[in-house]
C-alpha cells in the first residue's frame, strides 16, 4: 500500500496512468532483487502474483489516504507553513474549519488538479467494485 500512496501523492492522476505497471514492475523488481541479495527466492515468499493481488486489495486504502493526507500536504506550501506557524491559524484551519483550508487550497490549480485526479482514482475504485 505505501507504494500505491507514495505514487499517488507524488504525482498527477494523468502520469499514474500512463506509468502505474511500469512503476509496479520495477518496484517488485527491486524487491526480488534485493530479496536475492540475502539468498531469499521471492518466487518461493512473495509471488508475483500475491503482490499483484495485495495491490488489487489496498488500492482502495491508498486511495483514501492520499486524499486524507494530500489535502495538506498537496496545499501551497506558503499556505501550510503560515497555518503551521500560528496556533490560532492551525486551529481554525485544521481544528474547527477543515472546509475553510479547502478553500483556501483549492484557490490553487496545481492543488485542485491534483486533489481532483486522486479524487478521480477514489471514486474509480468505487465503481470498480459495484
Amino acid at each position: 500500500m505505501e507504494s500505491q500512496f507514495f505514487v499517488k501523492i507524488a504525482s498527477n492522476k494523468e502520469t499514474r496512468d500512463k506509468y502505474q505497471k511500469a512503476l509496479q514492475d520495477r518496484y517488485y523488481g527491486n524487491l526480488a532483487s534485493h530479496m536475492k541479495r540475502f539468498d531469499l527466492n521471492p518466487e518461493a515468499i512473495y509471488f508475483r502474483k500475491d503482490f499483484d493481488e495485495d495491490l488489487r486489495n489496498t488500492k482502495h486504502s491508498a486511495s483514501l489516504l492520499a486524499y486524507l493526507y494530500g489535502c495538506f500536504i498537496l496545499s501551497d506550501p506558503k499556505f501550510r507553513e503560515e497555518v503551521i506557524q500560528d496556533p490560532d491559524k492551525t486551529n481554525y484551519y485544521l481544528v474547527t474549519h477543515q472546509d475553510k483550508f479547502l478553500d483556501v487550497a483549492l484557490q490553487d490549480e496545481n492543488f485542485k488538479g491534483r486533489i481532483t485526479g486522486i479524487l478521480q482514482d477514489l471514486l474509480d475504485c468505487i465503481k470498480t467494485e459495484s
